[in-house]
């Protein structure tokens, strides 16, 4: 046992070993929590949940609003879809689809590996391990120990051995330094949460003992008995954050030669900074930032609003939906498909999943209008949305034909902006005579002139005279 807490602490001293066999047992549970316990380098084992949780509940919601689709070698998805998505819709008795995938972003953002128990029907009973055909459902397994041994793994639950055919293993990321174990974003803020939780304590320490920071009282007193009284009236009327702001009267007695006052009865020397002189609000921040920038969700997404207005906000969520939630669907999609494909022998379609990122008004603006000018161009609305790369809700618009129409419009010999009265209109209807030379626009067809621009009727009526 020293032995395994020296290479927890120090590394391992044994290189090059022919069969190495990675294994995590009870034993490297209780070292791990002993180092937790004294202070070691590995930090808070479970502290970090509770200030990471504003930043993994907004990822794992989001995550959980994606439905899984099937698709085939060309990437188009499959109708019907396969019973697969059927039973990942409802995996096990006491969740839903939407409840599974909610905790699977959870454990992975928390742990850096999560096993998956892999179940099948035989008959009326349920066992582990399946093929494609009689696939049952999923569930998770907790306090897992993996063991690698020559490559094959073997993970013990509960007093029983399961085999690499019955067990689904996920993890967001990659441990660089043994890649086998896996690695997540709690992981790497771990620190960070450490100290906003000493942060905590502190503050907690502080209203348990009044808010009053760590010191000595120096009573004079001429007996023990009065410095005892002193002191058990003291802790009576302060101890406590409910007590602070109480009033202690103590009498200071003057010198009987000169009248001077005697030197004080009680005196307070603090061992401590004020919070003031330890600018804990910096360090608070400090901390914040980091573990913020280790999740990557932004403070819009918390809903802090204070430095905010619409268009920050609007790219809060696009920066959240693009860099955050879809790379982790690509991950957790994609490491399905490779597992299930391993277990089941194949499966002849890939996992994947429908997630439109929201768009900024200036982006949606400069595609509608590269759309529009590839369209006058003469490329096909199917085609330029295709090329463009365009968003699937531009694949619906229908586009309509411009028509262009002379600014003004003869209807019924008159402008269609005439104001004039009805009565005026009326007599101004009456019929004409043709030799009146009246500002009736005419085109002159293009045999009657080469320019073939409009004239008067009296201009038409000289050309015809010769004259």
């Amino acid at each position: 046992m020293f032995e395994k807490l020296r290479q927890k602490i120090f590394g391992k001293s044994e290189i090059g070993a022919t069969n190495q066999i990675q294994e995590h047992d009870p034993e490297d549970r209780f070292i791990e929590n002993a180092i937790h316990q004294y202070g070691g380098s590995f930090a808070l084992r479970n502290g970090s949940y509770d200030n990471t949780y504003p930043n993994i509940a907004r990822i794992a919601e989001a995550i959980a609003e994606i439905n899984p689709i099937a698709i085939n070698s060309r990437g188009e998805e499959i109708n019907p879809a396969p019973r697969l998505l059927q039973i990942l819709a409802r995996p096990n008795r006491e969740m839903s689809g939407t409840d599974f995938m909610e905790t699977l972003a959870t454990m992975l953002l928390v742990h850096p590996k999560v096993y998956l128990l892999v179940w099948h029907r035989n008959g009326t009973e349920l066992a582990t391990g399946a093929n494609l055909d009689n696939f049952a459902g999923l569930t998770f397994m907790e306090n897992v120990a993996e063991s690698v041994v020559d490559g094959v793994s073997t993970y013990r639950m509960g007093g029983k051995t399961y085999s690499e055919q019955e067990v689904v293993t996920l993890s967001l990321a990659v441990n660089p330094y043994r890649i086998n174990d896996g690695y997540s974003p709690s992981i790497a803020s771990k620190k960070w949460a450490t100290t906003d939780d000493f942060i905590a304590e502190y503050h907690n320490a502080q209203f348990r003992n009044g808010a009053v920071p760590a010191g000595q009282f120096t009573i004079t007193a001429p007996s023990v008995a009065i410095y005892n009284d002193i002191v058990d009236r003291m802790q009576e009327q302060f101890r406590g954050a409910r007590k602070a702001g109480n009033i202690m009267y103590v009498h200071r007695p003057t010198s009987s030669i000169d009248g001077k006052p005697e030197s004080a009865a009680i005196e307070w020397t603090p061992f401590a900074q004020t919070n003031k002189e330890l600018t804990l609000e910096a360090v608070y921040n400090q901390a914040n930032h980091k573990i913020d920038t280790i999740f990557g969700v932004p403070e819009e997404i918390k809903g802090h609003l204070s430095n905010s207005n619409y268009a920050s906000a609007e790219v809060a969520d696009y920066v959240f939906a693009r860099r955050v939630v879809y790379p982790k669907l690509v991950k957790i999609y994609s490491r399905l498909t490779h597992e299930f494909n391993r277990i089941f022998g194949g499966m002849g379609f890939a996992l994947s999943f429908n997630y439109e990122l929201p768009m900024l008004t200036d982006t949606r603006k400069l595609q509608a209008e590269a759309l529009k000018t590839m369209i006058e161009a003469g490329f096909t609305h199917e085609s330029a949305v295709e090329a463009l790369r365009l968003p699937e809700s531009f694949r619906r618009l229908e586009m309509k034909k411009e028509t262009t129409k002379s600014a003004k419009q003869v209807v019924g010999g008159r402008d269609e902006a005439d104001r004039r009265s009805p009565a005026e209109r009326a007599a101004s209807a009456a019929p004409r005579k043709a030799s009146e030379t009246d500002a009736l626009v005419r085109t002159i067809p293009s045999d009657a002139g080469e320019s073939g621009e409009a004239t008067t009727g009296g201009e038409e009526c000289k050309a015809q005279k010769g004259g």
